[in-house]
């Protein structure tokens, strides 16, 4: 086979590719009623893109009763691999610490990372997962610099704002809240009352882009 043709070939598999994602975007448009909303980073692979397009499609489906299949949950994955994820209430304060971490390192294993947890306690954030994250579509990340994040305060409620604001946001971006909604009532800053997130396991590029800042101090 010529190089021109074995080029054609691998524009025509990316071409393909682009057409699904579009198509299902387009899908995902016509379910929500017009109301998605997406930032798809410039370094996510095709690949990565075409993965999260059919969760939101499967979500959207599941959501209003049209799903066809039965898509496996995050959940579903790690009880596949012999995970045990027993009800929070099942669960003593020790084990229950022992058991967020065991999800929170499978999770990892599988380029799904956590963020934003210091406000909550060990059984809150297992009784969110619980309840909530793992009970998401599971979506394959098989390239090492692509991800899923799981940020205990991105859903846009006006609690995780507030948790935003009053825990995480530092002052320029605090001020820059005052200043865009002069209305909102911003809370005063407050060391959050746990020390979890400096433990969560991380991307390779955030190791990588640690490792440099270290070298240069």
């Amino acid at each position: 086979m010529k190089k021109s043709e074995r080029t054609d070939r691998h524009k025509s598999n990316e071409q393909k590719r682009r057409e699904r994602i579009e198509a299902l975007k387009e899908e995902a448009l016509a379910l929500s009623g017009g109301k998605v909303t997406s930032f798809v980073s410039p370094h996510c692979s095709p690949e990565v893109e075409e993965a999260f397009w059919k969760h939101v499609v499967s979500f959207e489906k599941k959501a209003q009763g049209k799903a066809e299949t039965s898509c496996p949950s995050v959940a579903e994955e790690l009880i596949r691999s012999s995970i045990d994820l027993p009800p929070h209430e099942e669960l003593a304060d020790r084990p229950l610490t022992e058991k967020l971490w065991e999800v929170i390192q499978a999770l990892a294993d599988r380029q799904y990372f956590l963020y934003s947890t210091n406000h909550l306690s060990d059984r809150e954030v297992y009784r969110r997962l619980w309840l909530e994250d793992l009970r998401q579509d599971y979506v394959p990340i098989t390239s090492p610099d692509s991800a899923f994040f799981i940020d205990l305060i991105s859903s846009g409620s006006e609690e995780d704002i507030q948790d935003y604001l009053k825990y995480y946001a530092d002052p320029l971006a605090r001020q820059g809240w005052r200043r865009e909604f002069p209305e909102f009532d911003v809370p005063e800053h407050q060391d959050p009352p746990y020390d979890r997130d400096r433990f969560l396991p991380k991307t390779l590029w955030e190791e990588r882009d640690e490792a440099q800042a270290a070298a240069l101090n």
